[in-house]
């Protein structure tokens, strides 16, 4: 095959190939057709559609520089692709290349594996799922988490427990009989938990709100995540339907509500001492396959006090006489935000106002796109206004001969210049904007976080 046949593959085939088998993976399983299930899993696996898809997805979602080469590795990687198998080819491809682009090709070798396992799994569990009568949502954005607890918590006095779950002594043998899969795959995911593809899991979730952070080398932990804790929801709904209670509204303070993201969890109920003996049943059921709860992040408040989920601080207000509940950007979310701002600039003194803009640029907007469903006005603007001075103090440390700051202001900030952002004319003078305006770097500028528009649109009033 040659260098240049990876643009001549055509990729809708492919896709409508692979989403048949994954249609006949999800009917099998339906019918708790297990046989079928791996023999389709197995075949896929196996296929060379699921490997080009694989490597595809994988290195266009990171990025790379489309040179002879990397076409040339990809379809080295398509054709030698194995679950738990190394090639000879692959070691004296990478003898060639630099310590930085080892990395780089190893890395995408495993991103390729894992997204290679992901299709085969992900059929087999969406329909296990739904006969259990369980969302599959395990991919949720920040619209889907706001509307969930808009929709379920709706009361003052109802009492709230979150936690995050520590992945770090899970059980690999446990964990692989409960997928229930091929063994290649099998095989696969246990090499991935004894290396810790789940470990620093709470690390991750605190870093998740930098926007900085590549989660993209962990692309099948979600769906790990997700079938770790699948019949944990129904167990404890049994668990508190069979608690003695003396209340005449008996199923209003016995029902509750489970809200789960990845490995943090959230638990809504009227009843407190439910609340308060839930972690000592999570605890049980955890155990089973190694699992704990982390403690320091585990806590117990009522929607009235007000607590943090997943970044956002979540409270129930008084407006106009009736009780609103409240969601914005939580206050350590904006804390850990703004020291990645300042850990970039302190990273960036020498480099052009260019360069400058291109990484901060995607940051800013991936952590807004984030936020973005909730009240966030007022916390953008706060944050313009902290952002707006760490970069002052980036231009006037900047030296520059005959030019006092008057001057440095107006070659970095232009007075009196409007600025289009989507389409909407905004003015403002301290707009961090670039002063190269030639072919192949066009000017650019560092839109404000406040010019991003909030798309809140649930309000539900008591």
């Amino acid at each position: 095959m040659s260098i240049y046949a990876w643009n001549q593959i055509e990729w809708q085939l492919i896709e409508f190939r692979i989403s048949r088998l994954q249609n006949r993976i999800y009917k099998a399983m339906l019918r708790n057709n297990l046989k079928t299930v791996h023999f389709l899993q197995r075949k896929l696996t196996s296929s060379v559609d699921g490997k080009l898809l694989s490597v595809r997805e994988v290195t266009t979602h990171n990025r790379f520089n489309d040179t002879n080469e990397l076409y040339k590795y990809k379809l080295y990687l398509a054709k030698s692709l194995e679950l738990d198998v190394s090639t000879s080819f692959e070691k004296e491809f990478l003898k060639q290349k630099k310590k930085s682009e080892r990395l780089k090709m190893t890395l995408i070798k495993d991103q390729a594996k894992q997204y290679l396992v992901k299709l085969a799994l992900e059929p087999q569990w969406k329909a296990l799922l739904k006969a259990g009568s369980s969302n599959f949502d395990y991919e949720k954005r920040s619209k889907d988490i706001i509307e969930e607890i808009y929709n379920k918590i709706q009361n003052k006095s109802v009492s709230t427990l979150t936690t995050i779950l520590s992945f770090e002594r899970l059980n690999p043998v446990l964990f692989t009989q409960k997928i229930n899969t091929i063994r290649s795959i099998a095989k696969q995911v246990e090499v991935w938990l004894q290396r810790g593809l789940l470990n620093n899991s709470i690390q991750e979730s605190e870093e998740f709100f930098k926007s900085s952070c590549k989660h993209e080398e962990k692309i099948i932990f979600p769906l790990l995540a997700s079938i770790t804790l699948h019949g944990l929801e129904i167990y404890l709904r049994k668990w508190s339907i069979n608690l003695e209670i003396s209340s005449k509204n008996y199923e209003t303070y016995t029902r509750m509500q489970i809200i789960k993201y990845k490995n943090n969890f959230l638990i809504a109920s009227l009843w407190s001492e439910l609340i308060e003996k839930s972690p000592l049943v999570l605890n049980h059921w955890l155990s089973m396959l190694g699992l704990k709860l982390h403690q320091e992040r585990t806590s117990i408040k009522k929607v009235a006090e007000g607590f943090d989920f997943l970044g956002f601080h979540i409270i129930l207000i008084t407006w106009q006489k009736y009780y609103r509940l409240k969601i914005h950007v939580s206050k350590n979310a904006k804390v850990i935000f703004l020291q990645t701002i300042r850990e970039t600039l302190k990273k960036s003194k020498a480099v052009s106002t260019y360069k400058l803009i291109q990484k901060l640029k995607p940051i800013l907007i991936k952590w807004a796109n984030y936020y973005v469903h909730c009240e966030c006005s007022k916390d953008f603007r706060q944050i313009d206004h902290v952002i707006c001075d760490q970069l002052k103090r980036w231009v006037f440390r900047r030296k520059a001969s005959g030019k006092n700051k008057f001057k440095l202001k107006e070659l970095y900030f232009p007075t009196n210049k409007i600025w289009v952002y989507k389409k909407i004319v905004h003015k403002n003078n301290w707009v961090l904007a670039s002063r190269e305006d030639k072919e192949d770097k066009p000017n650019i500028y560092l839109p404000k976080l406040s010019w991003i528009k909030s798309f809140h649109s649930f309000s539900k009033v008591n």
